[in-house]
């Protein structure tokens, strides 16, 4: 029977959708909250953290208790470094390598960092 056949297929399909798409995988995150205690040392509780080229705003909301804002592009990291007194950036270490050569003339020092995620500061 066809419709009994069809019925299968979906079924079967199913089953490997909710087996291969992670969804039992509840640590999305883990970067960002194996870093939140240096972050929590690091910013007072007012400051804002930058995501550099990652969109992530629940988890650093939910894991460091900071207002964070995106930058995805050069340009965008360079203009704001330059126009913060303090700031604060989360790199992820796919990013840092293309940008390694321009950190140091932002004044960014490496602070901490945790798996493939490294917090930079500039600080006055």
């Amino acid at each position: 029977n066809y419709a009994t056949f069809i019925r299968l297929i979906f079924i079967g399909i199913m089953v490997l959708h909710v087996y291969y798409s992670g969804i039992f995988n509840f640590d999305y995150s883990r970067n960002l909250k194996g870093i939140a205690p240096l972050v929590k040392t690091e910013l007072s509780a007012g400051e804002r953290i930058f995501l550099y080229n990652y969109h992530e705003t629940n988890a650093v909301t939910f894991y460091m208790g900071r207002i964070c804002s995106y930058l995805d592009t050069p340009d965008e990291l360079i203009a704001t470094s330059k126009a913060q007194k303090n700031f604060f950036c989360l790199i992820r270490d796919r990013d840092r390598q293309l940008l390694w050569s321009m950190l140091p003339d932002l004044g960014l020092k490496v602070v901490g960092s945790f798996e493939d995620i490294t917090l930079f500061s500039k600080t006055s």
